[in-house]
């Protein structure tokens, strides 16, 4: 049923390989879940947010502690090891799974599966050269490109972990201390909401625990349908 389906072949006949990978994803996805409800504790701590999660979000509040005397700008570099912890998974992941695992993932965005594809069907130092181009993109707010699949393309044409991590520490450093000056200029602004955050902490919390049972619950029914039909 599942190759009727034309369901790659890391799912329809999964080596050892491919289950440590599914495993290394199933926890990715748990750790995921688990922290939304910190995050309002995160909002309060952003050398912890920068450290665990690292991205814009905890770089603009370092910039606004920062304006009042709380933090430093030097925690901007803990965003790092926030941000990069993950690709050496989705690196082996497109050594392994390749396009399949690509298009797997872009199923459901057909615009961006187009561009993806495109892509690759480019020369490969041409692929190199644009997936290195485009990997600060993926951490910029509001930018739907994640480099969970841009390192998986990188993987493909055969692109080294040790360029890529270092692609990706020159992308998360010029993005997070762009993000971090207009924290640190818009301080006051910033520690303004956070206050209004930290009065209504509890219901958040409640808000986001409810948004993750959800969530598992949708997805779970959606999984039930799918091998329904």
């Amino acid at each position: 049923m599942l190759e009727k389906e034309g369901l790659p072949s890391f799912i329809t006949h999964p080596q050892k390989e491919d289950i440590i990978l599914w495993s290394c994803l199933l926890v990715i996805t748990i750790l995921s879940f688990s922290l939304i409800p910190f995050r309002v504790w995160f909002l309060n701590n952003p050398e912890w947010y920068a450290l665990i999660i690292g991205g814009y979000t905890s770089s603009t509040l370092i910039g606004a502690y920062s304006a009042t005397g709380q933090s430093h700008g030097i925690f901007i570099l803990l965003t790092i090891i926030g941000a990069l912890k993950f690709i050496p998974v989705y690196f082996y992941i497109g050594k392994r799974w390749g396009k399949e695992f690509i298009n797997y993932s872009l199923q459901y965005t057909p615009k961006t599966q187009k561009w993806m594809n495109l892509l690759l069907n480019q020369k490969t130092q041409k692929v190199k050269i644009y997936s290195s181009l485009i990997t600060p993109l993926t951490y910029m707010p509001f930018i739907r490109i994640s480099y969970t699949i841009i390192t998986p393309i990188q993987a493909v044409v055969n692109m080294s972990l040790p360029l890529i991590l270092l692609i990706n520490t020159i992308s998360v450093l010029i993005v997070n201390y762009t993000m971090y000056t207009i924290g640190y200029i818009n301080g006051k602004e910033v520690l303004q909401i956070i206050e209004v955050i930290n009065k209504y902490a509890g219901l958040i919390t409640i808000g986001l625990i409810a948004f993750v049972f959800i969530s598992i619950y949708i997805k779970r029914k959606r999984n039930n349908i799918i091998s329904e039909q």
